[in-house]
């Protein structure tokens, strides 16, 4: 059965394409002999990216805060499930006569 990666794994990914890109763009930038005007574009790359980057990397951030919000709802949920059975099964004990 084929595997499937998570989510995150492929943001995390693309993040750290970015920041590679970012660096080869600075690397290129920092050139002296890329023209002038040549560096002004590679540059305005670079903030384009460091702010696409900036933005998937608070999304990821976001999504992993709701998954351990749901997360800890499940747990509770599955408590509260086990505690309801527990006294169903011992009604006995909890009965007024």
């Amino acid at each position: 059965m084929e595997e499937h990666k998570p989510m995150i794994t492929t943001c995390e990914e693309d993040q750290h394409m970015v920041a590679a890109a970012q660096h080869i763009l600075k690397a290129l930038a920092s050139s002296k002999t890329v023209s002038h005007e040549l560096r002004k574009t590679l540059l305005d790359l670079e903030i384009q990216l460091s702010t696409i980057n900036e933005r998937k990397g608070s999304g990821i951030k976001q999504l992993e805060r709701k998954l351990k919000c749901l997360e800890d709802k499940v747990v509770m949920l599955r408590l509260e499930e086990e505690l309801v059975q527990i006294l169903v099964n011992h009604k006995q004990y909890f009965e007024v006569d």
